[in-house]
């Protein structure tokens, strides 16, 4: 029962973010947006697939938000972020309806966590028979890493217009 509603509330938030998707008007709140969403859209692959594959796309996902976000910032660097009242009265009431389905009303106390079964806990991606693919993951990073730096040390993000 407890699974099923922690699903739910997670696909209605997952709904309710799209939902506002639109209502973003400045990068910060849109990066946030999309932040949520990745964690809640990785959220739901992990608890169907039960495996490693939607850590790996989470950490690649947000790598490359990084990205752009800062690329966006950047680029439009002169916005004022001005959070709207309607728009948290929105989401205030949105998240205490979420957390009031985790509330059981007869017990008058919070359903513990301890009753999920399945969970998964990462413990698997630092066993000894996955390190090859731990260290390959890091070492590709690196290199990444590496290829940004010398990419961006070569030329500016934006080229600044001089007077003189």
């Amino acid at each position: 029962m407890f699974t099923f509603l922690f699903t739910m509330s997670i696909y209605f938030f997952v709904i309710f973010m799209l939902i506002l998707l639109p209502l973003m008007n400045t990068p910060m709140t849109l990066g946030g947006t999309i932040l949520f969403l990745t964690f809640f859209s990785c959220l739901i692959l992990a608890m169907a697939s039960m495996s490693w594959f939607s850590y790996i796309l989470f950490l690649i996902y947000i790598g490359g938000l990084m990205v752009m976000f800062i690329y966006v910032c950047l680029l439009s660097s002169n916005y004022i972020f001005i959070p709207l009242p309607q728009l948290m009265f929105i989401f205030i009431g949105i998240l205490s309806f979420i957390l009031s389905l985790f509330y059981n009303f007869q017990l008058n106390n919070l359903i513990l966590l301890d009753n999920l079964e399945g969970l998964i806990t990462g413990s698997e991606l630092s066993e000894m028979t996955n390190l090859s693919l731990l260290v390959s993951l890091a070492i590709i990073l690196f290199i990444n890493l590496l290829a940004v730096v010398y990419v961006s040390g070569n030329s500016s993000v934006r080229s600044f217009q001089t007077g003189e």
